[in-house]
């Protein structure tokens, strides 16, 4: 969701991963493939491929390498003691996200989607509170955690400074801990409304700061192919596995909830795009998945806009009845239309005014220094 490293020395692949990560959010919300229509209800078949795709795309997990990602691509152009010009940080990360943001949110309001709309009850605190807070959040909460990290990065770049980025992500891991021991059992990410549940993303997101520190370390290693692959498989394989026992915990352990597994995701995620950045310095990325990639704030912000874009189109067009599964693809297909639309209009202006905006706040304050 973060724009890409906007710094001397871009890092390749980068939109890439994080439009396979928006792909996986799609997927997860808005399901290909309805087994249960072509290979009858409940068949032995049906029952083993209805497992297979309920848990491959994972959700959270892929929100979870957005934050790592996002973490390295805000740290990169200071990771090495280069001074953080926050006037113009600021400016120009809540102009790239915020505007997109909040033209999102006014549709989700005025079309009536509740998927991109965000209530007030999602930032009350409570116990009594969670259940409409964690609805409340929508798939936005990522979102809101993204901006929270970006005004709390000059705060936390100065601390390094003082106590270490070990000590920050040390108090960032206790201060997770502390919102989960009010709730042990929390079952879903947000469950702890929008002004909580940044805390809980904040030590992935530190691992991104920790892998941009790195990169001078490892930017230079090879990786063959059959290992890269090895990875992916193993990336994709661990969140499926978790969102099995999300879904089907064992007997023993009646819940084994996200805001606990995504934590040591992300510690898979930290080594594996390590891996995946010295990949991609040796092989060029597909130039049509960075292209893709490059708006994929787009795609994850705006698909949930494509199933009720599609149902207004069938009834306009009288309702034509259509098999479930060409029902289905056709509602993901919209996405991609609809997304470069939103993002033409919308998200890609923001790219500019911010650009603009952020210079002239470095340019001034070069001249009043």
């Amino acid at each position: 969701m973060t724009p890409a490293i906007s710094g001397r020395e871009r890092v390749p692949g980068l939109d890439t991963l994080r439009f396979f990560c928006a792909l996986w959010v799609v997927f997860a919300h808005i399901p290909p493939f309805p087994t249960n229509q072509f290979l009858g209800k409940d068949s032995l078949l049906e029952l083993a491929l209805r497992g297979v795709l309920k848990n491959l795309f994972c959700g959270p997990a892929a929100v979870t390498v957005f934050f790592v990602i996002s973490g390295f691509c805000i740290h990169f152009p200071q990771r090495n003691g280069r001074p953080l010009a926050w006037g113009a940080f600021y400016a120009q990360r809540f102009i790239r996200i915020g505007i997109p943001f909040a033209v999102a949110v006014t549709i989700g309001y005025l079309a009536g989607l509740k998927g991109l709309q965000i209530g007030w009850e999602s930032f009350r605190i409570g116990a009594e509170h969670r259940q409409e807070a964690e609805q409340a959040a929508s798939i936005l909460w990522s979102l809101v955690a993204e901006m929270t990290y970006y005004a709390l990065y000059p705060s936390l770049l100065w601390a390094s400074r003082r106590i270490q980025w070990k000590g920050v992500f040390l108090l960032s891991i206790l201060g997770a801990l502390a919102v989960l021991a009010t709730d042990p059992r929390a079952r879903f990410f947000p469950h702890f409304g929008n002004s909580l549940t940044p805390i809980l993303g904040l030590p992935s997101w530190l691992l991104g700061v920790f892998l941009a520190e790195a990169f001078h370390q490892f930017k230079d290693g090879t990786v063959s192919r059959p290992a890269i692959w090895a990875w992916r498989l193993g990336v994709i394989g661990s969140a499926s596995a978790l969102q099995a026992l999300f879904f089907h915990p064992p007997s023993f352990f009646s819940y084994v909830g996200y805001p606990w597994t995504l934590q040591f995701y992300a510690v898979l995620a930290f080594f594996w795009l390590q891996r995946e950045i010295q990949w991609w310095r040796q092989n060029p990325p597909v130039p049509v998945f960075e292209w893709l990639g490059g708006w994929s704030y787009s795609i994850y912000l705006f698909h949930v806009a494509a199933p009720p874009t599609v149902g207004w189109l069938m009834q306009s067009l009288g309702r034509p009845a259509l098999p479930p599964l060409a029902l289905a693809l056709l509602r993901n297909l919209m996405v991609f239309p609809l997304c470069y639309l939103f993002a033409r209009v919308v998200e890609f202006p923001s790219w500019t005014l911010a650009r603009r905006v952020g210079s002239r706040l470095r340019e001034s304050a070069t001249k009043g220094g």
